[in-house]
């Protein structure tokens, strides 16, 4: 029954999956990045809301009403008299408000325009964080697949090699000691492909879940396509690079410019407005005593607005204005040291998994001699069973290991690709171009 899931589980749709194609599945269909597009989309507003504190405010007021007055007064002689006066009144006016000089609305217009830069910042770090998402989850379950691989190659080669040791045995060509080393490692290796089995299912899973898709048959990664580690050149311009690109970096310089706006506006406080202000108003009927009469009214005029003492509140504000960008100071000094270290840090793993991909790779063609070396030694009586099973482990382990870094150096590189600001759809397809169908 386990046998039946496997195989049921492994087998993949009409069209295998690579690194790109799992990486726009993820775009399409990741919560988190799609929460982050909707989250900047909505940020970029604020400029067209700080836009409409530059531009004329026009505004109309209407009102119509049925009046019902009753006057009570006294006549010479002291003898009151009540009258009732029933009209209608009504009146309308259009009012226009163009800011002249408002330091705080341009001060929001820039910080507003800083926040919609951030957001695009943002935006692209998320997106780095998705495709380093991808790339993990792919290369787990790629290396996972191929250690089950490896583990199913291993068991199948002990039992062939069991039958024939049994053969050996029973014709009194070998001794009952291989039997049992044989044996041992063959039922080992069921339990260890167990293992392999389950490891793989779980980071299936994780990669469906990012690419919200049964990702089907993994492409694998062709050593002989990996560009040499000369072709990264030195980390000096890799963190020229970072400075200038890094989204992580990018955010951080917007959030301290718009502080910046924030003392502007703070500043604003102790600077005068003015207003240039329109009104055309038409009424008719609006007291009693001047029934049957309309009145026209048009203005235009500057309206000017100077505080003088606020209670120090303006003061305060800029003081705290002022220490929250000096936070931001030195959040984007922080920002740029630790940007710095990634990059160094990547760029050595870079260069350590390029060595350990070509060591092991070398090192797979020179175990596999010595396996076909040891199987003639034992044909020639030069080497027993043993020999052979322990070459056999050899090669499976340093395929594992040559998979094994293969994976870290495209992940590392991604991560290098990541701390400069440079991951994006460009450098996947590079990745991708190293990956063929299994």
């Amino acid at each position: 029954m386990r046998a039946i899931i496997l195989v049921l589980f492994l087998a993949a749709p009409a069209a295998a999956t690579d690194l790109l194609t799992a990486y726009r599945a993820a775009l399409a269909h990741d919560a988190l990045y799609l929460s982050a597009a909707a989250s900047a989309a909505a940020d970029k507003k604020e400029v067209p809301k700080a836009v409409a504190g530059l531009l004329p405010a026009v505004g109309f007021t209407g009102s119509a009403s049925r009046n019902d007055t009753e006057t009570t007064a006294k006549d010479a002689r002291g003898v009151e008299t009540t009258s009732r006066l029933y009209y209608y009144s009504e009146s309308y006016a259009v009012t226009l408000r163009q800011p002249l000089y408002r330091k705080q609305n341009w001060a929001q217009f820039r910080e507003a325009q800083a926040l919609a830069a951030r957001a695009d910042a943002s935006l692209r770090q998320e997106a780095q964080s998705l495709a380093l998402r991808v790339a993990g989850a792919y290369f787990d379950a790629l290396l996972a697949a191929t250690q089950l691989q490896m583990e199913t190659a291993k068991k199948n080669t002990f039992e062939r090699t069991l039958e024939m040791t049994e053969k050996a045995y029973k014709s009194g060509a070998g001794t009952v000691i291989d039997v049992y080393e044989v044996q041992a490692r063959r039922d080992l290796s069921g339990a260890f492909e167990l293992e392999a089995e389950n490891a793989l299912q779980s980071a299936r899973m994780i990669l469906q879940s990012v690419m919200n898709s049964e990702p089907g048959e993994l492409a694998t990664i062709d050593v002989k396509l990996m560009p040499p580690v000369e072709t990264y050149g030195k980390v000096e311009d890799w963190l020229f690079h970072a400075e200038r690109s890094n989204p992580a970096l990018a955010v951080l310089r917007f959030e301290l410019a718009a502080a910046e706006q924030e003392i502007e506006k703070a500043k604003s406080g102790h600077y005068p407005t003015l207003d240039l202000t329109a009104a055309h108003r038409r009424a008719s009927n609006e007291l009693d005593f001047s029934l049957n009469r309309g009145t026209k009214t048009s203005l235009l005029g500057l309206q000017l607005s100077v505080p003088i003492f606020s209670g120090g509140y303006a003061h305060a504000s800029v003081v705290q204005s002022e220490l929250r960008a000096e936070r931001a100071r030195q959040r984007l000094e922080a920002g740029r040291r630790e940007i710095g270290l990634n990059v160094r840090r990547e760029f050595g793993n870079v260069r350590q998994s390029a060595a350990k991909v070509v060591a092991f790779d070398r090192a797979a063609a020179s175990v596999e001699q010595a396996l076909h070396g040891t199987e003639k030694g034992v044909v020639a009586g030069t080497r027993t069973t043993i020999d052979v099973l322990n070459a056999q482990d050899q090669v499976f382990r340093t395929r594992t290991e040559l998979a094994r870094a293969s994976c870290h150096f495209a992940l590392s590189y991604l991560k290098l690709k990541e701390a400069v600001g440079g991951l994006d759809d460009s450098s996947i397809a590079a990745v991708n171009s190293w990956l063929q169908p299994r």
